[in-house]
């Protein structure tokens, strides 16, 4: 019997499609609601869900366009969601996995046609709008679970990028950075990223403070899970040449051993299998920041509550999110 939904965005990603493969063969109770930017066969990476999916016909499957490039999408989207699950064609969602990510390494500052810079826009906006609009829809034991990344902090040098992610002091810039000299693109492209994880951990746990002060929602966790590094990704077609070599003939293959001995370095299978557990199994009973199966806490900028409130209120304005969009009563306190 379906037990509740699972809505996973990114869905035929690398890590995604570990996480798909891990419920349908050890949780196929639960239907499964993958969102992507082409649902059709041409891309082979969707292709790839449906024939896994075809593997396991005795679990729900649904497959639907979302770009979260896009804030009409977005909306768009959590209208057909809404509708699915108040018709009863699917149940509601027990789950909402916020994977989906984009940055631009070689091409510069990009904006979406909605004007925002466009790794923040698909990695938080686009995510903010969509779970604050899909919060009715969800059981009242939910879980909200946010792909993080360690590079979302700026107390520890990174392996990349010899820049910092932070909140700028003009918080204008998250949308439209400044120009930046054609000398560093690759590690301010980095640091964008790195900064739109920054902006989801603080987005997740001031979401978590909101609706754990709501009496109608308060059973709902919001948690991130930090996979750790996964040189077999596929995100990493954007590196240069000698990194994607160095990943995909030297370091993909020493993951094998490497995963003895430390989580900062996974495979996809392994960050699938810790992704399904706090998104269905024991480990996200309790809202928090996961380093694999380890609860820490998440840098020390991330759980700035001031910061937090500043994004918060940037993120309802940038959006154009309504009070009739979402059930979350402080929302816009």
């Amino acid at each position: 019997m379906t037990q509740g939904t699972v809505l996973i965005t990114g869905a035929n990603g690398t890590l995604a499609t570990a996480l798909v493969e891990n419920l349908l063969t050890s949780h196929p109770e639960n239907h499964l609601l993958l969102a992507v930017r082409n649902t059709s066969d041409s891309d082979v990476h969707t292709k790839n869900l449906r024939r896994l999916s075809s593997c396991h016909p005795s679990t729900s499957v649904h497959i639907e366009p979302l770009d979260l490039s896009s804030l009409a999408s977005v909306r768009a989207f959590t209208t057909t969601v809404t509708s699915l699950i108040s018709s009863g064609t699917i149940p509601p969602l027990a789950a909402i996995v916020c994977n989906a990510f984009s940055w631009s390494l070689n091409s510069g500052i990009q904006f979406t046609k909605d004007g925002y810079e466009s790794t923040f826009q698909v990695c938080h906006l686009g995510h903010f709008l969509l779970v604050l609009r899909l919060l009715a829809s969800m059981e009242r034991t939910g879980r909200i679970v946010v792909i993080g990344s360690e590079e979302h902090s700026d107390e520890r040098p990174s392996l990349i990028s010899p820049y910092r992610p932070g909140i700028p002091e003009k918080v204008g810039e998250l949308v439209k950075p400044a120009p930046e000299d054609p000398k560093t693109t690759f590690h301010r492209g980095f640091t964008r990223y790195a900064t739109a994880k920054l902006c989801q951990t603080m987005f997740m746990y001031d979401l978590g403070r909101r609706l754990s002060q709501d009496p109608n929602l308060s059973g709902i966790t919001v948690s991130v899970l930090d996979p750790g590094g996964l040189p077999a990704s596929r995100c990493f077609v954007e590196h240069p040449t000698i990194v994607k070599l160095f990943m995909n003939y030297v370091f993909a293959p020493a993951v094998y051993v490497l995963r003895y001995v430390t989580t900062r370095f996974r495979t996809p299978w392994d960050a699938g299998v810790d992704v399904a557990d706090v998104t269905v199994g024991e480990l996200g009973k309790e809202s928090g920041y996961y380093v694999g199966k380890k609860r820490i806490d998440g840098s020390c900028a991330s759980r700035d509550e001031t910061l937090q409130g500043v994004l918060w209120r940037k993120s309802i304005e940038w959006t154009g999110l309504e009070k009739g969009e979402t059930i979350l009563g402080s929302t816009f306190a």
